[in-house]
Formats: structure tokens, sequence, C-alpha cells
């Protein structure tokens, strides 16, 4: 993906953030007409956490969340049906319960799910080895079945959405980190007010980053793990309840 190496003056977008939701934005404001999108991250395009990511595409969940993972595996198919390379395998999934309390907790959810137009199955131990030749039941009490669940490559799906991004007219600029998001609340003369209320009148004016400072009407946190601080360098600061940790194998 081609990256500019000098950070432009001003943009109507800035995103920072060029990961899997990073290029998923820019991606889509480009296919509502918007623009002049800028996307700055500290390191390269599509080379950050998003690409050790699963890539599950799970449905077994409350009806908003499932709507929005529905979105995506529609998205997707329609990516994989233009000859975009993403990865995307329709298997379907399976939701072990190696307890009692767990294949109880699974049971509730499905009963709830079911209602609102989820496809699942509940299955006994025996039934669920007929879908999987591998699976040890010895200490299995039960389990889910999803058959529209999906899984995608997550690299190549944040590859693909920052091609369609640049197609669009967004740049991209690597080696970029956000050092301060300003606003109006900073000039002179501004009231800070406590509380919620800080927000009000409040709108970003433009980015300082290690590359110089950029213009801007909006600006996006996309910046994953690493989203609460970024959120922490504006006036008022965003706070984001996210919690950065290690992988553990």
């Amino acid at each position: 993906m081609p990256t500019e190496n000098e950070l432009p003056q001003k943009a109507q977008v800035v995103i920072a953030g060029a990961g899997m939701i990073g290029n998923s934005v820019a991606c889509h404001l480009v296919q509502n007409g918007v623009k002049d999108i800028v996307i700055i991250d500290k390191g390269a395009v599509a080379d950050g956490s998003s690409k050790t990511g699963s890539g599950l595409l799970g449905l077994f969940r409350p009806t908003q969340e499932r709507a929005f993972v529905k979105y995506c595996i529609d998205f997707y198919q329609m990516l994989q049906d233009k000859g975009y390379d993403i990865g995307l395998q329709r298997s379907g999934s399976l939701n072990l319960a190696c307890s009692k309390d767990r294949f109880i907790s699974l049971t509730r959810r499905a009963n709830r799910y079911q209602p609102t137009g989820l496809d699942c199955h509940i299955l006994s131990k025996h039934e669920a080895s007929e879908f999987h030749p591998h699976l040890t039941i010895d200490d299995l009490y039960g389990a889910i079945w999803v058959p529209e669940d999906a899984e995608v490559d997550p690299k190549k799906v944040s590859e693909v959405l920052a091609h369609l991004a640049y197609q669009g007219g967004a740049k991209f600029v690597g080696n970029c980190e956000v050092k301060r998001v300003n606003t109006n609340t900073m000039k002179a003369g501004a009231i800070r007010l406590p509380g919620p209320k800080s927000f009000e009148n409040c709108h970003v004016t433009g980015v300082d980053t290690s590359l110089g400072h950029i213009e801007c009407d909006y600006f996006v946190n996309c910046g994953g793990i690493w989203a609460r601080t970024i959120g922490l360098l504006s006036e008022p600061r965003v706070k984001v309840p996210i919690c950065p940790a290690e992988h553990c194998k």
C-alpha cells in the first residue's frame, strides 16, 4: 500500500490507526462520498495488532452485536465475490461446554437467541462429535452449533480495506505518531467546564504528530489497544475503556 512521506497540511478527516478498524472506517467513508481523508499510523499500514487477530466472526451473541457481525460477514462475502482474497470461510462453529455450568449457560443463551432469529442448535456431546472427527468428548457435556459463523484472514482483510480506501482517494502516512489532538477549547480565553459538559460546543481543530501538524474537521480514534492513550491526548480528555494486555501463549 503506497504511503505518503510527508504529512498533508489539512484534511477533512484524520484517522489514527491503519489497522482493521481504521482502514474499515476509511473504506466506508470513501464509499459514502468522503474523499479528503488522511490515515496516520505510528507503524506501517495493516501491520499492527490487527494481523494477529483470530479472524472469527461469531453470531452467538445479543441481537445488536449480532447485527454488526452479520453485516461484516455479508460485506466480506461481497468482497470475496468481487475477487479479493480475504480468506473467508463460512464453516460454522461449535461452542463447547466442558462443565455442567458452562453447558447450562450456553443452553440458556441459545434459548434466548433462537427466538430473535439466530440459527443455532443445542447438541449433546455425541452429536457434537459428528461435526468434528478429532473432537474428544470424554469431558464434554455438550455444544452449541452455529452454522452461519465464519472466519477470515485479518491481515488480508485489513490490506484489502486499505486498498479500497486508497482507491477512493484516502492518503496513508506511516511512522506518524499522534502527539496531541487539538480542540477549540484550547484557545486562549476558552472556558473549561467540569464533567460531561466539558464536551459541549467542543470540536477538533487539528492533530499534532511526530511529522508535524495537520488541520482537520474530524478526528477518528482507531488506535486499537492504544486508543486509550490517544484519547488522553486531547483537551478535554476522552476516556476510552480499553486496557492493553500482552499476548499470552
